[in-house]
């Protein structure tokens, strides 16, 4: 499917006006001819990033709702394990926290995650995860276990393209599936894109993409996959086989890329984004402690810088 943005008629000098509010990056010249921008991947590649989210989240909806404001630098490493013949890649995912804090205070590091595998398409569209990417293993202080609620472990630093060769001003929208951040199967997203223009990042020239993205969570996860992938396997047994959480909710954000065209590779990404959430476990019963109903909304920024 193919979108025409509506800058298409605009001016050079008023896009040159939009590059020089992004970040005061300098302007490129594009390439003569339209070019098709893809992610590209080689066996062995070791690619390294560093994270930076930012994020407010709120529980509840009532007078006295909890707020949570917390930041996070994580250094990230891609080691690429495979290619196939369309391009699509397979990946490992390493995590190094490097800096956490919540409400303006230093929170402790916890031991790195194991790696996992992520499959991702030329077009930067993720088609498989061997394991739910936003889960963390720390148990709830009332002693059950914790529902981790927010969203943005879904995100990433590749852009999400069009087969098609694009010029500046060329725009797109479509849609598919991804796997779910907390497990239980895929989840639907849409999106809108456009090349905005090309920019110098780190001394080489880079297309900016930019894009809009809207996924609905709807959810169930067993709560055996839940446990198991936050590490909280003890709780296992104290739950009826047939337990589940539920997760209902939406998570929209706008994403800026810089993609080094020549070489398929990503040297920065922006995302600001909000979310929306429900949690509620079934098959459990109503007076077990810390299973209670859980709403959630909030607002984050990642911002990820290539370093490797």
């Amino acid at each position: 499917m193919t979108w025409r943005s509506a800058f298409l008629g605009a001016t050079a000098a008023a896009a040159a006006a939009v590059l020089a509010s992004c970040g005061g990056k300098l302007g490129a010249l594009a390439p003569d001819r339209p070019t098709s921008l893809r992610l590209r991947f080689e066996p062995g590649q070791v690619v390294e990033y560093r994270s930076e989210l930012r994020g407010v989240q709120v529980f509840g909806t009532g007078p006295t709702s909890a707020g949570v404001s917390a930041q996070a630098v994580t250094d990230v490493t891609h080691r690429v394990v495979s290619v196939e013949p369309d391009g699509s890649a397979t990946i490992e995912v390493d995590l190094d926290p490097v800096s956490a804090s919540t409400n303006g205070r230093e929170t402790q590091l916890g031991s790195n995650p194991e790696p996992w595998r992520i499959v991702v398409a030329p077009e930067g569209a993720i088609l498989d995860s061997t394991r739910p990417i936003s889960l963390e293993a720390n148990p709830d202080p009332a002693g059950g276990p914790r529902v981790q609620a927010n969203p943005s472990g879904a995100i990433n630093p590749f852009p999400l393209l069009t087969a098609q060769p694009v010029r500046p001003g060329t725009g797109w929208s479509g849609g598919g599936q991804a796997p779910s951040p907390f497990g239980g199967g895929t989840v639907p997203f849409r999106l809108r894109s456009r090349v905005a223009g090309y920019e110098v990042v780190a001394g080489l020239p880079a297309a900016m993409i930019e894009g809009s993205v809207v996924m609905t969570l709807d959810v169930t996860v067993p709560a055996a996959e839940y446990l198991e992938g936050t590490g909280q396997t003890a709780f296992a047994t104290e739950l009826p086989d047939d337990a589940a959480i539920d997760y209902d909710g939406e998570l929209r954000y706008v994403q800026r890329v810089w993609l080094q065209p020549d070489r398929g590779q990503v040297l920065r990404s922006e995302i600001v984004g909000t979310f929306v959430t429900d949690v509620e476990w079934t098959g459990v019963p109503a007076d077990r402690e810390g299973i209670d109903p859980v709403h959630v909304e909030g607002r984050l920024e990642v911002t990820t810088e290539r370093t490797g």
